[in-house]
């Protein structure tokens, strides 16, 4: 933060607030006065113009005088807004949870800077005219919150200016090019104080306050008239007025033309999104459309539906720069959050026990008995808020779904959970002149999630990605957000054949680091993850290009690109879901003749069902007296019906005593991040999905699942993992040996030590059966295990063609690479050594001449 805000104004902004909550104003108001009082004190400290021509507040009371302010002339013209976005999670409203937003740290902002706006810069300067061209650019923040983009940006351009001779107005020339939107009134008021401060008199920087993905980008979207989905039934609506609106519509023509001014009719489209279907509602349809483009007034409800929403049309909010085909440079910290509504974040500081942790049926009984409460209580009109609350998160919801035939504006994002990060990309990138350059700050589930794929395939396809820089938030870039959380600078421009990437990143001055930075282009992407084109988060280029041979000789486990990419022929299967399941569950310790365990992902690990069990609740992992035991099983929290069981693996075509399954959470920095086993025949919950292959051969099935446990094939996954969950997605492209490799030699070296690692139990005697082994289960020997998946390890090493240095680096590379840091340093604790290091190299060298002829058995 800067100097100002060190010099206390954060707590100053905080005690000023307190004091007038004291004397019963607080909220929007209490903020206003307070930021009016700070905005007048820097005004009067610069002696600049009068504070009502700088911010929309005048102060009329001694309240002020029981605050203790810093001294105004050492606060920067920043620092209010950075103030005001540190104090968004304040009680009253909660601010920071429902609007997403976050304060963007100067090296942030600068890194980004440096990225989009100083090329465009550049371009300018070195014109024929440079104070022309400098002019002419114009600079947006579609979600500008209090400006500190576009404050940063206009310091900048004003820089240029002075270097090519516009000395005394230059920062007031340069807001000129400045333009801006968001929701929140008071952030667009603190962003045009911070310019007019900065400049010292009025500005003409263009801050409007709308809802950037709200609204029309194209009028003739109106031609099409209103989409059945405006009317479709949200919360607090009445079904049948919204099937009467529906029917009407229908029945009514669209409009012919939409002319020049069509901003009433685009109201009116907006509106019949927004408002609540309910008898006395004038809700709009087409009818209301074709009248307000023929200059009819919108009745009064309608346009004050308009003004709660605050819809904003692009073409119509900035006319001249969307007729030249978008903005210079764009730059944008946008919301992080689903449009969803989220009933604890909703509930926060008004309904204590709503907002709590209890389950989401409790929630959904408690939000019912709101609803039956007195009319006029505070129960009563909590109900009515969160009602009204879900109905637009609803209406916006339908409205970025729609289909692009019948207007949609977000055809690659607006799709699955929808996200606002998303949707400003996406609008982002449509805003962008067709020179110009863009860049984000947004979660890199951007480039990783399967929801935001389209869209990222599709910035590859056109190639517009420049660049992509991948941050871990450990060093606390957000202090607000989760040190695990990763967000991303994604820059994009025209004409990028291939785009520079770099991952895991804490600071941006790392970026310049070429050991971390790589090019892939959208070839080599969709190499590498052909289903999804999602890119891989390699930490360095050394792992980036080996990945890249690795898949260069070994296929991906499913490819739905090509015929025959699923040789296994597998699905995979999520056999009971432990929400909506839940009815069919019974207490684990029921001894019921008919009930099968319920295994649940923490319960397994590699080649190992029982890594785990439950006890009051919780799981415990069981000594090594019980594992030594062949009859001894994990107790499972929950069992299920062995009828439902074999109903669901029925109706898979699955008839046998096993079940091959994942845990379905792993992320790239746990001690394994691929684990997976054979489990005997029970109910296994969502966390643990199953993986089936009817057609194929025991045994063959078997060697898959110990090839999914190796050490390279949990490295190679660790480069397309960017979260917690293991998507099928993410699975389906992980190398991973076809069947075919598996001939007598392989089998042969394999078929002994998977008995041994996976036969442990009882529980897995028909496992054993079907890999032709009659006999008794193995011992549990930690030590004699260890050897054994070294053994496999370096089996699979020399199958994926490695060498020596390639394994070496896989295990024990140094920082940032340091795939298996967390087992490394596990290991060195319990062990004194990092020994699977130390036994899988010494099983690679031994069968470096003859790689399945190793340790006799």
């Amino acid at each position: 933060m800067e100097s100002g805000l060190e010099a206390g104004l954060v707590g100053a902004v905080r005690q000023a607030l307190t004091v007038l909550a004291a004397v019963g104003d607080d909220g929007e108001a209490a903020l206003r006065r307070v930021f009016g009082h700070v905005f007048a004190g820097m005004a009067a400290a610069r002696g600049l113009m009068a504070p009502a021509d700088l911010f929309p507040v005048l102060d009329d009371g001694d309240w002020a005088d029981r605050v203790a302010w810093p001294d105004w002339a050492a606060v920067a013209v920043d620092a209010p807004g950075a103030a005001y976005e540190a104090l968004l999670d304040l009680p009253a409203g909660h601010r920071r949870k429902t609007s997403g937003s976050y304060y963007t740290p100067a090296p942030l902002v600068d890194a980004l800077l440096d990225r989009v706006l100083a090329p465009v810069l550049d371009r300018a300067a070195h014109s024929a005219d440079p104070v022309a061209a400098l002019s002419a650019i114009r600079v947006l923040d579609p979600a500008c919150g209090a400006g500190h983009f576009l404050l940063a940006a206009g310091r900048r351009i004003a820089v240029r200016l002075r270097r090519a001779g516009r000395a005394d107005d230059a920062f007031a020339l340069a807001a000129a090019c400045l333009a801006g939107v968001d929701l929140d009134p008071l952030a667009v008021d603190l962003t045009r104080a911070a310019l007019r401060l900065e400049a010292g008199r009025p500005v003409e920087s263009r801050i409007l306050c709308g809802d950037a993905l709200l609204g029309l980008i194209d009028g003739g979207v109106l031609e099409r008239g209103l989409p059945d989905e405006a009317f479709d039934l949200r919360a607090g609506d009445d079904p049948v007025v919204a099937r009467a609106l529906a029917r009407r519509n229908r029945a009514e023509a669209p409009p012919v033309q939409a002319g020049d001014r069509w901003g009433a009719a685009a109201d009116a489209y907006v509106a019949a999104f927004v408002m609540a279907k309910r008898p006395g509602v004038p809700v709009p349809t087409n009818a209301t459309l074709a009248a307000a483009l023929a200059r009819a007034p919108l009745d009064p409800a309608v346009a004050a539906a308009v003004a709660a929403a605050r819809p904003l049309h692009w073409p119509l909010a900035f006319p001249e720069v969307m007729a030249r085909g978008g903005f210079d440079a764009v730059l944008c910290n946008p919301p992080w959050e689903r449009i969803k509504l989220q009933e604890v974040e909703f509930f926060a500081g008004q309904a204590g026990d709503l907002a709590g942790p209890g389950t989401k049926a409790a929630r959904s009984r408690g939000i019912a008995a709101l609803r039956q409460a007195a009319p006029d209580s505070a129960e009563r009109t909590l109900s009515a808020a969160y009602d009204a609350a879900k109905g637009r998160a609803e209406a916006l919801s339908a409205f970025v779904r729609l289909d692009p035939a019948a207007g949609g504006r977000f055809p690659l994002t607006g799709r699955g959970d929808v996200n606002t990060y998303a949707l400003f990309a996406e609008l982002v990138d449509r805003l962008t002149g067709p020179g110009g350059r863009a860049g984000l700050i947004v979660p890199s589930g951007i480039a990783t999630d399967v929801t935001t794929a389209p869209f990222f395939a599709d910035l590859l396809a056109r190639g517009r990605l420049a660049e992509l820089l991948d941050f871990e938030n450990r060093a606390g870039l957000f202090p607000a957000v989760d040190s695990r959380f990763k967000f991303c600078l994604l820059t994009l421009a025209a004409g990028s054949a291939a785009a520079h990437f770099a991952f895991f990143l804490q600071d941006p001055a790392e970026a310049a680091d070429v050991t971390r930075r790589f090019i892939l282009s959208p070839a080599a992407i969709a190499r590498l993850n052909p289903n999804s084109h999602t890119v891989p988060v390699f930490r360095t280029a050394a792992d980036a290009a080996l990945v890249g041979r690795i898949q260069a000789r070994v296929p991906v486990l499913l490819d739905r690109t090509r015929a025959g990419g699923n040789p296994w022929g597998l699905g995979f299967l999520r056999l009971f879901d432990m929400s909506n399941d839940s009815a069919s569950f019974r207490p684990g310790d029921d001894g019921g003749e008919d009930l099968l365990p319920l295994y649940e992902a923490k319960m397994l690990h590699q080649f190992d069902h029982r890594w785990a069990g439950f006890a009051n609740g919780r799981a415990v992992e069981p000594g090594p007296a019980l594992k030594a035991d062949p009859a001894w099983e994990p107790a499972p929290r929950y069992r299920i019906a062995a009828t439902a069981v074999a109903a669901r693996l029925r109706a898979q075509d699955w008839t046998r005593d096993w079940l091959p399954a994942f845990r379905g959470i792993g992320r790239a920095t746990d001690e394994r991040t691929l684990i997976a086993t054979v489990l005997p025949r029970a109910g296994v919950g969502n966390s643990a999905p199953v993986i089936l292959a009817p057609g194929m051969a025991p045994l063959r099935l078997a060697c898959l699942i110990a090839n999914m446990n190796s050490l390279v094939a949990d490295y190679c996954a660790r480069t397309k993992v960017n979260g917690a969950n293991l998507n099928f997605f993410l699975v389906e492209q992980f190398p991973l040996l076809p069947p075919d490799f598996y001939g007598a030699a392989e089998i042969g070296f394999l078929r002994p030590r998977l008995l041994e690692l996976f036969y442990t139990s009882e529980g897995l005697r028909g496992f054993a059966r079907d890999l032709g082994h009659d006999g008794l289960p193995f011992g549990f020997d930690e030590g004699r295990r260890a050897l054994l998946r070294a053994e496999l390890d370096a089996f699979f090493a020399h199958a994926y063609g490695l060498t020596r240095d390639e394994l070496g680096h896989i295990l024990d590379a140094a920082p940032p690479s340091e795939s298996f840091r967390v087992l490394k340093e596990k290991e060195i604790r319990r062990f004194g050594d990092y020994r699977t290091a130390r036994l899988v190299l010494a099983a690679f060298d031994r069968s470096a001449q003859a790689p399945v002829e190793m340790v006799t058995l």
